[in-house]
Order: structure tokens, then sequence, then C-alpha cells
């Protein structure tokens, strides 16, 4: 089997023969790190347990009278990957604001922004949450995350910033 200069069948050398093993075994133990996957045993409680998920997204500065297309049970959808994510849950809106310094006096105070509104809408959806996140209908949601949704007639970007599951 072993031939003249180390070459097994006279094709390949050992040392290169235990160089390549040692790379595939490395790949092998160190590719769940790179991919996200884990090497540990998986349990029920990193599985994550199917629970009803709500999250609210607050939309600033959203043009005068945006809340008003918005409908509790509409469909909400990533508008630029297309994933489901559920239904509107609840809506809240109030004129935007923003703070101005008072010139006069030195002082800043709150100021309406005229024909923009803040619309926070409430999405209610199938869930999973885990020891590390929580999951709304299969994507990861996290508070301060920017997402980007759509509805019928209506599409906007805002901050997640309050999730929470039943």
């Amino acid at each position: 089997m072993i031939y003249k200069n180390g070459r097994i069948f006279g094709i390949i050398n050992i040392i290169d023969l235990f160089v390549v093993l040692i790379v595939v075994a490395a790949a092998i133990i160190l590719a769940p790190k790179f991919i996200g996957g884990s090497t540990n045993v998986i349990t029920s409680t990193s599985v994550g347990e199917v629970k009803t998920v709500y999250f609210t997204v607050q939309f600033r500065r959203a043009a005068s009278g945006f809340s008003e297309k918005i409908s509790i049970g509409d469909t909400i959808n990533d508008n630029t990957k297309g994933y489901y994510y559920g239904e509107v849950y609840d809506i809240h809106a109030k004129p935007a604001e923003m703070i101005t310094e008072n010139t006069l006096d030195g002082t800043y105070q709150n100021s309406v922004i005229p024909n923009e509104e803040d619309v926070s809408v409430t999405i209610k959806c199938n869930g999973t949450e885990s020891d590390r996140e929580i999951k709304a209908e299969g994507q990861v949601i996290k508070l301060g995350q920017v997402m980007v949704l759509k509805g019928k007639g209506y599409a906007g970007s805002g901050y997640v910033v309050d999730l929470y599951t039943e």
C-alpha cells in the first residue's frame, strides 16, 4: 500500500492526507459556530414554545392621515422580503412632535410638526419564545429593530418599541 517516497497507492503523500483530514475535521467542528448553529443538545426550552406574540412598531413623522389608512385586522408583511408578520391588533396616532429651542429664553419645548403624525401599530401573530429570542411567524423580532412593513395601500418603516408574548 505505501510505496516509494511515502505515497499511498503511489498517488497521495501520507503527510498531505493527514493535513486534509485535519482540515475536514476542523471544518466539521467549527462550521456550526460560523453558520449560527449549535453543537449543544436541543432542549424544549431552546426550541421555543408556541405563543401569541405582540410587537409594536412606531412610525415617526408619517404623513398626516397615514393612520387612517390602517385598519385593525389588516395583514402586515415585510416590505422588502415579503415575510408575513401577522395582523394589526391596535393603532394609536398622535401629532408628530420634536424638541425645539425657544431662542428668547433658551429653554426647550415640544413643538407640533404640521402635517405629520406619529403612529404606533401593534401587530399580533403566532410565534415562539425561547431562552435566546422571540420569533414572529418564524422571523426574529428585537426591541429597537428597524422594520419596513406594508399593508393594503400603505407602507412605512419604524422601530420596534414594544414586544411581549401571551
